[in-house]
């Protein structure tokens, strides 16, 4: 319980960083910027630490009080200037703070702990000391990192992040990982610390295929549909990339776990676990309205409120479903040639059965491009159909978040369990990695050129056989609209 001399000691504080004339606006409303910093601050270290000694919350509470006082423009510039400005300032708050728990009435003791905490001494050993730091960066990757990045030269960006992570504690970092941020910054700050974070091996990798990433996650093709009927043929290709990304889950699941009965161990329990995981979602996912279906299923219903042809991929399906071989029916389905080809592609990886190449396709050539690829497409559709392409737009977003803050960390995790220890585990993955990567670029080459012929064959926007107002709702659509089948 909080003590009343603790009470009054985090209002004196608070009184003073209320004085601050900067303002910070809030859902709407302006607070004194110092203020609004040491109550993120507190929450942060309660969240680390639930049971804070009062040492902490007086430091947490102190820690840039009156920090206005003492602007950086009083110091020279240059990173001399910058670390005297930031040694007094430690001085300062330290000082501050400590008048203020003279007056009521501390213990000398008492005070000059606080004190010591707020100047960070013992970072690593002191625990107290630890979770301060940790919070500190927390509320920067929380409040500040976005900014920071619009400004900043990403060479110098790097070097921020690394040096910040450095001072952070395991716990803090698993804390900072977890954070929401949005999709480019959280993909910098992975990349940048892959090698702290996952080894050298993976960095590597990443570094390697990065040009082949940025060009399929910024390909010129989402922004290029201006149309529903060129959106129409974009998704009646890229439905077949939806259902082939099973493929490569579930052989990734009969490969690490026990898929046979009698049921016996198998294989690593946390890729087990990570892959299941994963599994679940893709394949029966909760929906919008409380329903259970596999995103391949969504997409179907989403093709089908904008009036795209699902023939072609359902009945490849049925072919399979029929016990036609994966390739005849490919080769004699209406699979447009692009998907065509695309699928061969991804069939060649899971037929090589070795599960570090078909987890570098997976996590590499889908999941790590997936999130920036999807949006890119809500960006384009909600700017041409606002509030038309609902279900397009839901499972978009369902990728978007879950890709980027689970499944693809997931990913990566089982990815690098799969080659570790392996030089030459890692140098097939790099290989794999950009085969499905070149696989997919080629594969929305032709889809855009297939776009393109549209435009000209039409000289501007087809009259549609059925204005998008008239097309089919959700509430219209079966929930089964076709069993999914695992290969």
């Amino acid at each position: 319980m909080e003590s009343k001399r603790l009470k009054k000691a985090l209002e004196e504080i608070d009184r003073f960083n209320s004085e601050d004339p900067r303002q910070e606006i809030v859902d709407g409303v302006a607070y004194p910027q110092e203020l609004i910093y040491s109550k993120r601050l507190t929450e942060w270290v309660l969240k680390l630490d639930p049971q804070p000694s009062e040492a902490l919350r007086i430091a947490a509470r102190g820690q840039h009080i009156c920090r206005w006082t003492i602007p950086r423009e009083n110091y020279p510039m240059g990173r001399g200037g910058y670390l005297r400005w930031r040694q007094v300032l430690k001085s300062f708050h330290a000082e501050k703070v400590g008048e203020i728990l003279q007056e009521m009435g501390y213990e000398e003791d008492f005070i000059q702990r606080a004190k010591r905490l707020i100047l960070k001494k013992n970072l690593k050993k002191d625990a107290d000391t630890q979770t301060l730091e940790d919070a500190l960066c927390l509320v920067f990757f929380e409040t500040q990192f976005v900014d920071l990045m619009e400004k900043t030269p990403e060479d110098k960006m790097k070097v921020i992040v690394r040096k910040t992570w450095k001072k952070m504690s395991p716990k803090g970092r698993d804390v900072a990982l977890q954070m929401k941020l949005p999709f480019e910054e959280k993909r910098f700050v992975e990349e940048t610390l892959s090698a702290e974070i996952y080894g050298v091996e993976l960095a590597k990798l990443l570094e390697q295929t990065r040009p082949l990433r940025d060009a399929v996650a910024t390909h010129g093709i989402y922004t290029s549909i201006e149309s529903l009927d060129q959106l129409r043929i974009f998704m009646e290709h890229h439905v077949f990339a939806v259902w082939d990304f099973m493929s490569l889950v579930k052989s990734l699941q009969r490969t690490l776990t026990c898929t046979s009965v009698p049921w016996v161990p198998q294989g690593d329990p946390l890729s087990r676990r990570l892959i299941n995981e994963i599994t679940l979602d893709e394949e029966s996912d909760e929906t919008e309205e409380g329903k259970y279906l596999s995103h391949f299923e969504i997409y179907l219903q989403a093709m089908q409120q904008c009036g795209a042809d699902t023939t072609r991929v359902k009945d490849l399906i049925g072919r399979i479903q029929r016990g036609e071989d994966i390739r005849e029916a490919l080769w004699h389905s209406e699979v447009p040639g692009p998907a065509r080809a695309f699928v061969g592609k991804t069939w060649e990886i899971v037929e090589s059965q070795s599960p570090h190449k078909i987890a570098a396709a997976f996590t590499v050539g889908r999941e790590d491009v997936i999130p920036e690829m999807f949006q890119n497409i809500l960006k384009s559709i909600e700017k041409r159909f606002p509030g038309k392409l609902t279900r397009f737009a839901y499972y978009l977003e369902r990728h978007i978040h879950e890709d980027a803050d689970r499944h693809g960390p997931m990913a990566i995790r089982m990815l690098v369990r799969l080659c570790r220890g392996s030089p030459d585990k890692w140098q097939e993955a790099l290989e794999v990695a950009q085969i499905a990567l070149e696989a997919r670029r080629e594969f929305l080459d032709a889809v855009a050129q297939k776009i393109t012929q549209n435009r000209s064959d039409s000289g501007s926007p087809k009259a549609f056989s059925r204005p998008i107002d008239q097309m089919k709702t959700i509430t219209d659509l079966p929930a089964n609209l076709v069993r999914h089948v695992s290969i």
